[in-house]
């Protein structure tokens, strides 16, 4: 995806969220023989500010959505129309 230089694109993000995850870890040192070698905790994490909307941004990465896909066709053609 090429875009002009030029073209500029106020995408609208939330202010916080939440990323949750998986926390595996490997307790097979363990002394207890009776705890099973792996164990997955879930864990929430609230981020806010700049970069909750860095996260957000790197998500639509990993999504494949592009920044075309924030804008309107009509905010696209006035741009390429403003450098003819």
């Amino acid at each position: 995806l090429v875009l002009p230089p030029s073209f500029r694109a106020t995408v609208l993000r939330d202010d916080w969220v939440d990323v949750e995850y998986d926390n595996d870890y490997d307790n097979s040192s363990s002394s207890n023989t009776t705890d099973p070698p792996r164990r997955s905790t879930a864990v929430v994490v609230r981020f806010h500010g700049e970069l909750a909307r860095a996260l957000q941004h790197e998500y639509d990465h990993d999504r494949g959505i592009l920044i075309t896909d924030h804008v309107t066709l009509d905010d696209l053609e006035s741009d390429v129309m403003r450098r003819i």
